[in-house]
């Protein structure tokens, strides 16, 4: 149970931090390859 829930955790802590921080590099390099198909 507390595996699941540092999992849990650490997801929506990701989703919020790519969320507050749209420029982030990893963001760019997908809209890059999504164009290059």
């Amino acid at each position: 149970m507390i595996v699941e829930a540092v999992t849990l955790w650490a997801t929506a802590f990701l989703i919020l931090f790519i969320d507050e921080n749209n420029d982030w590099p990893l963001d760019s390099d997908l809209d890059t390859i999504d164009g290059m198909w």
